[in-house]
């Protein structure tokens, strides 16, 4: 049987680190026809050991929990963080990026909130958030069971701070051909506001 534990009733907030590959709102990251939302984001030394520390806690804390009771765990359950060969780690939210709507039956997109700080204001939902902007984010760690080969640790996005927004593109170098970009051209794709979804499964 299936297990899907939530860690935490309240929302945690993640220290600030520097984001990677964020796919939220007008970008959808499909994983093998699994539609979701996630960011990427790599901590500095200290902060990364702490996030490790309490990612490995979780999983601990969840297999003392009765509804794991006699479940047999991977050596090395699934963990939101990996090193890629440059030696960096990144530790990744995500989140459906759709839910059911419990009245029609209809597929209906999210909406993750998005918060500028330095302007103190909601981030347009057309704004893409690139590479090493600063950010914290909001979420709830859930562990999840589904086999003895399949188990482990989503840290699920619920809502992104940028204390410092890189625009996605904005690093692009066109002058060679003699242009300075002075803004970048967004577009939206027609996003409808979100409703809640209790039963958020493993991503």
């Amino acid at each position: 049987m299936n297990v899907n534990k939530m860690m935490s009733d309240k929302l945690v907030a993640s220290p600030q680190g520097t984001a990677y590959w964020s796919k939220v709102n007008t970008v959808v990251d499909d994983n093998n026809g699994k539609l979701n939302f996630q960011i990427s984001v790599e901590f500095d030394a200290d902060t990364e050991a702490k996030m490790k520390k309490y990612c490995n806690g979780l999983i601990e804390k969840a297999k003392a929990m009765p509804e794991f009771d006699g479940k047999k765990w991977r050596n090395e359950p699934y963990m939101p963080y990996h090193t890629n060969d440059d030696g960096q780690t990144l530790f990744k939210f995500k989140t459906a990026a759709f839910v059911k709507d419990r009245t029609t039956g209809e597929d209906v997109k999210k909406v993750i909130p998005v918060v500028d700080v330095k302007k103190n204001k909601r981030l347009d939902v057309k704004t893409a958030i690139g590479n090493g902007s600063k950010v914290r984010i909001a979420f709830k760690p859930g562990v999840y069971w589904s086999t003895a080969s399949s188990n482990g640790l989503n840290l699920y996005l619920e809502s992104i701070a940028v204390d410092d927004l890189v625009k996605y593109g904005s690093g692009d170098d066109f002058s060679v051909f003699g242009i300075t970009l002075d803004e970048e051209s967004e577009e939206s794709d027609g996003i409808v506001n979100a409703i809640d979804d209790d039963e958020e499964v493993p991503i």
